[in-house]
């Protein structure tokens, strides 16, 4: 672990407070992980980060995302999903994983994240809150290799063919479909 460490102080360019203060930012966005994977996970932003800025140099483009909002809007509604504090946090994270991004960008990534994070927790609450045998449900998800969301098109799509039909002969159906075009 010393020696992971060290290699987050040597990308921090010998900043140990730096390198401190990206392993507590990823312990924050990323709680109940073991500190050996916060170490990694720093480790592989901040080479990520190196060899994306690397590449930056390289290109004369500056990629920017949409502005939709004001910022002091998008900020606001940052804090307001957050608070004052956890929303300064995630900004410096952001920041600190792509230098030369203005807090706009950051604060606008940050808000997309969360936004990609809850349509995924809305689509997998969908499926296990439905009325259908454990068994088959994790035959479905075998099947799809754990892809929430291309369950739910397949279901979707059959429950629009056969509205009549029950739950349970709906999930069937499309276990049935997936066997059926594999052979």
């Amino acid at each position: 672990m010393d020696a992971l460490l060290n290699r987050i102080v040597q990308l921090c360019k010998g900043d140990k407070k730096k390198a401190k203060d990206l392993v507590a930012a990823a312990q924050l966005k990323h709680p109940g992980n073991s500190e050996l994977w916060y170490l990694q996970k720093v480790i592989s932003e901040l080479e990520q980060q190196q060899a994306e800025y690397f590449r930056s140099r390289r290109s004369t483009q500056v990629l920017m995302p949409a502005q939709t909002r004001s910022p002091t809007a998008q900020k606001q509604r940052l804090i307001a999903i957050l608070g004052a504090e956890q929303a300064e946090r995630t900004i410096n994270y952001i920041e600190l994983f792509n230098p030369g991004k203005s807090e706009d960008w950051c604060i606008e990534t940050a808000l997309t994240d969360m936004e990609k994070e809850r349509r995924h927790a809305v689509e997998k609450s969908k499926v296990l809150t439905s009325p259908v045998s454990r068994e088959v449900q994790n035959k479905l998800f075998a099947m799809v290799n754990g892809d929430n969301s291309m369950a739910n098109r397949l279901l979707d799509h059959t429950r629009k063919l056969n509205s009549h039909r029950t739950e349970q002969w709906v999930w069937e159906k499309v276990i049935y479909d997936l066997e059926r075009d594999r052979m």
